[in-house]
């Protein structure tokens, strides 16, 4: 195998690594017109998101590609690019907020993005990179 190769197996293990990080963190209020509670926040990885799990899936197959040189093996790191933004982006039904009001009792959540999605992609990334020939 040559350098290229090496590289592109190190942003495999990179982007499967960053599934088992915190993706989103949400967090969530409720309360009445005098009194008001927060919540603790949580902390979501990955691999509990469905996209985090298709995402270890083609990042499992891409690297068995990139380690067979296969030619087209770069196309794992697009799917998983389209995967993490599209995720980041709310294209795939991921919302990140919501609030209601029922009666007196209001509600509110939020969802920030922790930096394990943004090194998922950042990952996917240089894998195309580094299987592109």
């Amino acid at each position: 195998m040559n350098k290229v190769n090496y590289l592109a197996l190190g942003a495999i293990a990179l982007a499967i690594l960053c599934i088992f990080l915190p993706w989103v963190q949400v967090s969530s209020a409720a309360g009445t017109y005098d009194v008001g509670e927060s919540f603790q926040p949580l902390s979501i990885s990955g691999i509990s998101i469905g996209y985090g799990i298709i995402g270890l899936l083609v990042a499992l197959v891409g690297g068995y590609l990139a380690y067979k040189e296969y030619k087209w093996s770069f196309i794992a790191g697009i799917v998983n690019v389209i995967d993490g933004y599209g995720y980041l982006r709310g294209w795939f039904g991921a919302g990140t907020h919501d609030s209601g009001n029922y009666g007196d009792v209001t509600s509110r959540s939020t969802v920030d993005y922790k930096l394990g999605l943004y090194l998922f992609i950042l990952a996917s990334l240089a894998f195309i990179f580094f299987t592109l020939k």
